[in-house]
């Protein structure tokens, strides 16, 4: 099997994967796409202006904070 083959048979596996958590929970999809785009900002935002020259270490625990609390678990009870 060719190395295009491989990875297509592997993308219909994990979208086969989603569809079924999607149906069993779809708060979970939903969930993973807020975390996704939430840590996608926050990474855009360090690289355009690092947080160690305006903020220090607390700069990277505030990511930190943010990835706990929107993990799916601990989240449900700050709503």
């Amino acid at each position: 099997m060719d190395s295009s083959g491989f990875f297509k048979s592997n993308l219909i596996n994990v979208a086969k994967i989603i569809r079924k958590i999607a149906k069993d929970d779809p708060r979970q999809v939903i969930h993973s796409l807020k975390v996704g785009l939430a840590l996608t900002l926050v990474s855009l935002f360090y690289y355009l202006r690092p947080l160690y020259k305006s903020f220090g270490d607390a700069g990277m625990w505030a990511i930190f904070t943010v990835i706990v609390v929107l993990e799916f678990t601990v989240g449900k009870y700050l709503n």
